[in-house]
């Protein structure tokens, strides 16, 4: 049987593996999340494709690497997300803050001469997630935080203290779904000590990144990339350069859950990323016209095991279909869009996502250029999970990823 065009165009390169680089240079290792693209891909991509002065953007913003890199190689970057978590994250690390503004005010934050009122937030198990005194000094941090005037250096702080509500929580913390620790005895994290590491390392990730402020912009935007993107004009574009969700939370990476107890911590009562994002909610059936053949192909296994996930698969490359259809407007003729993607598993049927990525984008006008497959060495990703309702039983989730690059020629 001969290989498609998709295969043809895949191979394997390890200088994509960067395994003797630390991905946690400067701001790219300001507060965790999960499944982030590590930054020596988007600095190659962007400088790849794309020149200096142009315009690329990110519809899934996630924490803002791409933002970083594109301004600290002289492009212009829009960023959108849904998740309130990762604007607070993207836009704390675009922004340059002079070094003795910062140091100043962790001085004022972390000193003890203030009196002032405070009051803890009331949401829903709060004393499940969190120790009592836990809750008093982190209430009485943020309330440090919050009389802070300045926007930019409230928002860095803010950020330091989103860390340390998720360590000092009684959450596991190398997890993303909310799993409490088994043995909270010796569990007693002091609240101000973890704030005043986390912020002074910040500071020196942000003076390590920015000795200036930037000459190109960078904007972080709350928008839904199935939907126009607010302010964005037709062909405004050079480059789309991004990492789509892997869909379905529940069994991949719980963003949602990452983010939920920094999200309430920070007046956000209600935490409903996971079902806003692509794929949130299954189609009420399996007939759709979307145009891919794989998917309709691995559907039809799905569904065979169970036709709820099956719903579920399907509205997920329905909408990120939806969001190739309404980028394609921004980007140039002649542009490129380069995504990042893995191919997960449902109900252990492995799902090709990078060659369905291809005939979508295929049906949309874009040329294929190349596939290139990485090895995921260090990124934030879960590496097992229960793909069945079986105590104990766990499946190795994605250790590769795929590089897309293609082209818009229509």
């Amino acid at each position: 049987m001969a290989k498609s065009d998709t295969e043809v165009l895949k191979y394997r390169d390890e200088s994509y593996d960067f395994r003797d680089t630390d991905t946690s240079w400067g701001v790219h290792g300001i507060h965790p999340y999960p499944a982030m693209m590590v930054y020596p891909i988007a600095r190659r991509l962007i400088k790849e494709y794309s020149k200096e002065g142009g315009v690329v953007l990110d519809p899934f913003m996630g924490s803002g690497t791409v933002l970083v890199e594109s301004i600290l190689h002289s492009r212009n970057c829009i960023g959108a997300d849904l998740n309130p978590l990762a604007l607070l994250i993207a836009n704390a690390k675009k922004t340059y803050i002079p070094a003795k503004k910062l140091y100043d005010s962790i001085v004022k934050i972390l000193s003890k001469k203030e009196n002032f009122e405070y009051s803890a937030p009331d949401f829903f198990n709060i004393n499940f997630w969190f120790k009592e005194y836990v809750i008093d000094n982190l209430a009485r941090l943020k309330a440090k935080i919050s009389v802070i005037k300045d926007e930019d250096i409230k928002r860095f702080f803010l950020v330091a203290f989103s860390e340390t509500v998720r360590i000092c929580s009684n959450t596991r913390t190398g997890e993303f779904k909310l799993l409490r620790i088994k043995v909270l005895e010796k569990h007693n994290p002091n609240v101000f000590s973890t704030f005043e590491r986390i912020a002074s390392r910040n500071i020196k990730k942000l003076l390590e990144t920015y000795n200036h402020q930037p000459h190109t912009s960078a904007e972080a935007i709350e928008a839904d990339s199935r939907y126009d993107i607010p302010d964005l004009q037709p062909s405004a574009i050079d480059l789309v350069l991004t990492s789509p969700p892997y869909g379905d939370s529940k069994t991949t990476v719980a963003y949602g859950q990452f983010s939920r107890l920094s999200l309430q911590w920070l007046g956000n009562e209600e935490v409903t990323v996971d079902k806003d994002s692509l794929g949130g909610s299954p189609t009420e059936s399996l007939d759709t016209d979307i145009p891919s053949e794989t998917v309709r192909v691995i559907i039809g296994k799905i569904k065979e095991l169970d036709s709820k996930r099956a719903r579920q698969v399907l509205s997920f490359y329905i909408d990120l279909f939806a969001c190739f259809e309404n980028i394609k407007r921004y980007l140039k003729r002649g542009g490129y869009i380069c995504l990042v993607v893995g191919n997960r598993r449902v109900k252990r049927i492995t799902i090709p996502t990078d060659s369905i990525v291809v005939e979508l984008l295929n049906a949309l006008g874009y040329v294929h250029t190349k596939t290139i497959l990485r090895e995921i060495p260090s990124k934030r990703m879960p590496w097992a999970n229960s793909p069945t309702n079986i105590i104990g039983a766990k499946e190795k989730t994605m250790n590769e990823e795929n590089i897309i690059i293609m082209q818009k020629e229509s």
